[in-house]
This record gives C-alpha cells, structure tokens and sequence, in this order.
C-alpha cells in the first residue's frame, strides 16, 4: 500500500508514479497490490487507508482462504473508492491466515445416502466434484470483475485523453490571449518607461552585447544586469516548507542580496544535443524526447567535466554553474511572486512543465512562457545544479555571495527549479533542494553562466 506520493521520494524513485510491478518474484509469493500499476492508491481519512483497512478486517476472518480474503478487499475497496486492488500468485494449494476450526461433512453420493462425521480431506468423488463446481464459480466471478475492471479502465483512459485535449486548447487560446494583450500593453506605453515597466515589460536583447552564443554548443546566453533582491520567501508563502528533510539548514529566510555584476545566463537548459557535442555520449533517462530536450542524469560531479570540456574547447575559463543568488536572480526577474508568472498554480502552468501537466516525462526546452529577462523553463522541466554547498542563508543583506563553505552542515550541493516529477510547491523561485553531488537522477539537470 506504500504508493503514496512521497514529496521525498523523487531522490529516490524512477520516472514513474505510484505502484510498480514485481516481475521476478520467486515460485511460492503472493503479492497483493492496493491499485493499479503506475497509480497512487487513496489515503482516505483515518488511521489506514480503505485498502489496508479492508485488507485487516478480512484477515482475521476464521476459514477464508488467501483468494477469498482478497476478493472480498478488492470488492470493498473498489466501491468505496473506485480503486482496483489486484493480486499476482505463484502459490500451490491453499493459504489461510486463521484457519477455521475442523469441518464435519455431510455429502449425499448417488446412492442417496449421507456419508457424516467425516473430515472434508476424506470425502467422496461427488464432494470433490462440488468443490471443482465452487471454484469454477469463483473463476467466472473473477472474470466477471476483471471484464467490469476492463471496462472501467477504458472509459477513464477516454476521460484522461478528452481533459488532456481540453488542456492543450486552453493553453492554445491562452498564449493567443496573452499575445494580443502584450501587443495591446505596448501600444499604450509612453515612450520612456519607468524601470518598474520596464522590468514587467518582456524584452527584446539587444543582438550586441546583450546576448552570446556559445561557438560549440551553439547555446544562447542573456545578459543578466547587475541589481537587488529580495532572496527567499515570506513566511506565509503557499507551500513554504518550515524545514526540509533533503536540505538540512536549507531555509528560506528573506534577506537582501546585492549582484554587483552583469553576468550571462544561459537561456534554457543544458540539452542533450549540447551535452553530445562537448562530452560525445548521452546520459538522460529520456533519450526518446530528442536533442533539444534537457540533458538529465548528470551528477554535480559530470556537470564539473563537462564545465571543464567546454572551457578548454573555447579557451576560457568564463563558463561554470551559478551560484545560488544568481539563479533566483535570474529566475524572478523582478518579481516577487511565487513563479515568476504570479502566484497559483494556473499560472505556472503557463511557465513550466510540472507534474500536473508533464505526462510524466521531459519535454523540449523553450516552449513555455519565458521570464521578463527571456529564460526559460526556470521553472519545472528538470531540476537546475548550482555551484553552492547547501546551508544557512544569512541573517542580514550580503553582496554576490557564494554560500557556506564544505561541510558547515552538510556535504550536499543545491540544485533549483523544480521538475516534471514535481507538485507545484517545488517549482518555486525559492524553493531549494540539495544532494550528494554524486546523485543523478531524470528529473535533475542544469544550466550555465558565463562571465562578461
């Protein structure tokens, strides 16, 4: 029953949600399932959930066999909730969690006469015979319930397939929407904007100094001015965790952070035809999305390599990780909302692909709303390393800080953004997460900067 969705267990899992199958059981095993595989089965509201609920009560009932325990869970749980718990056995003969206590028979054979007071194991061939009759009953109850689950599931793959068209149209006519009141918003601006506007305004870069284009990998980068922010998050902001488990010491206390100099980011992640170019292999998880979509299952350590590579292929050293400030810097923008398109879930919906609207996978980089510096996928997509070692933010307003030194709390690096795996809370422009700098994972990526 242990398929919840664990805010935690994205360090750990595969690409895929809920319950996996156990395909290389040994001969003897029986496994039970509360839902359906790649599901998230229902928490419900007390102690236990409907499943392991129905699953306890049936346990201890004197006489039912393994079989019949489970059938009588599956069809409990499934008119509570409408989830389907299912079984696999490799099991010989029958199991009883509490047998019940000896059974006297009384069978009538052809003869007409009854044979009584003898165990069940000794009865004649007509008892057997009715035994056989029962469990083919069973067997054609039990295909009965698998065509009824069958039909179900068909009808909520229809209902999953006509949201997510609705989905995609409602994203068509929002970015139509957004498009005519851009175009509408700067025909009413004056001709010299206040900065405010300014910054709210999406820009166009200059083609000069404002954007560069890596000679290698052919990546853009956007000049990102000097400026002040407030890093962080309020202490009443939706979805702000008061600790977290993953990053000890990684809070989120406001402070005031200067960036005293311009710096390129790049504009969308690394991606796997860029990763191809410089390191001549490809890691991710998702080969099938193609080239231009991020390259994932890189450790802090692979990003150090690749930092180097490139360095040395273009004779610099200017090209490396941001820090931490730099990031949320570059990923706010100006704004102080919780995403950089506002603050509910819809509206990250228009920047990032997250677990609401990822289909459970990458997705090409580039194709969401950019921010008002023109980066993309900021937000959700893959997880973004950064060059800090996890800890503490500090207590008062700092200048172009680099975070703690190795070890002040723990050997962990921080990586930003949220992913495609993730709930909407985690895609945040102040969330913070970190890990070994070992770890890999097909949620978890990066992007660069490159000094002026």
């Amino acid at each position: 029953d242990a398929c919840r969705d664990n805010p935690y267990s994205r360090s750990f899992r595969n690409a895929v949600r809920g319950l996996a199958i156990v395909s290389n059981a040994p001969s003897g095993t029986f496994i039970s399932y509360s839902t359906g595989a790649n599901q998230v089965a229902r928490d419900g509201e007390g102690k236990y959930s409907p499943y392991t609920r129905a699953l306890l009560e049936n346990m201890v009932k004197p006489g039912l066999t393994i079989n019949k325990v489970f059938m009588n869970v599956r069809s409990e749980v499934k008119k509570e909730t409408g989830q389907i718990p299912w079984e696999l056995s490799s099991l010989e003969g029958d199991f009883y969690f509490v047998p019940g206590p000896p059974e006297k028979s009384s069978v009538t054979i052809p003869s007409g006469k009854a044979i009584v007071g003898r165990d069940k194991s000794s009865v004649s061939t007509a008892a057997a015979a009715d035994d056989l009759d029962d469990e083919n009953r069973k067997l054609e109850a039990e295909h009965r319930l698998l065509l009824e689950e069958r039909a179900l599931f068909a009808k909520k793959k229809k209902a999953l397939e006509e949201k997510r068209q609705q989905i995609a149209e409602e994203r068509e006519r929002f970015l139509t929407e957004q498009k005519a009141e851009r175009l509408a918003a700067e025909k009413r601006l004056p001709a010299e904007e206040t900065t405010t506007l300014a910054m709210a305004k999406r820009p166009s870069p200059p083609e000069d100094a404002g954007i560069f284009t890596s000679p290698t990998t052919g990546a853009k980068f956007v000049l990102i001015p000097a400026g002040t922010f407030m890093m962080g998050s309020p202490s009443d902001e939706t979805g702000r965790e008061l600790y977290n488990f993953w990053a000890p010491g990684g809070n989120e206390t406001q402070h005031q952070v200067t960036i005293s100099k311009p710096f390129y980011m790049q504009a969308t992640e690394v991606t796997q035809g860029q990763w191809q170019k410089v390191m001549g292999n490809n890691p991710s998880g998702f080969k099938y999305c193609g080239e231009n979509c991020p390259v994932e299952s890189v450790s802090w350590n692979d990003v150090q390599e690749f930092i180097r590579k490139l360095n040395q292929t273009e004779g610099t050293d200017k090209y490396r990780l941001p820090t931490e400030a730099q990031w949320e810097y570059s990923a706010r923008a100006g704004t102080t909302t919780r995403f950089y398109t506002e603050d509910s879930d819809k509206d990250l919906s228009r920047a990032a692909w997250y677990e609401y609207n990822s289909g459970g996978k990458t997705h090409p980089v580039g194709q969401k709303t950019p921010n008002a510096w023109s980066l993309y996928d900021m937000h959700g997509n893959v997880w973004e390393w950064v060059q800090d070692w996890n800890g503490d933010y500090p207590d008062g307003s700092v200048t172009d800080p680099e975070g703690p030194r190795e070890g002040l709390l723990s050997s962990f690096r921080v990586y930003r953004g949220g992913a495609w795996s993730n709930r909407a809370s985690y895609n945040r422009s102040a969330e913070r997460e970190a890990y070994f700098p070992t770890a890999l994972y097909t949620d978890l990526g990066f992007r660069l900067v490159r000094a002026q």
